[in-house]
């Protein structure tokens, strides 16, 4: 989905990440799922985006995977 008014947009995508990491300790996969709520500026350049918000729908998986 995208709106678009002029020189500014909103759209929303969703994506789904899988991480495997070999050796990490108590399993090796996280899945996680969601979307994106982007907003978007015309430049010189083309479109950029100004502002990504993510929001998470479902996950599964080892955590430690992603854990920093």
């Amino acid at each position: 989905m995208a709106e678009v008014d002029t020189d500014t947009a909103r759209s929303v995508c969703y994506f789904q990440a899988q991480h495997v990491p070999a050796g990490t300790a108590g399993g090796e996969l996280d899945i996680v799922a969601g979307r994106y709520a982007d907003t978007l500026a015309r430049t010189a350049d083309g479109w950029k985006i100004t502002e990504r918000i993510q929001a998470y729908l479902w996950r599964d998986g080892n955590r430690a995977v992603v854990a920093r």
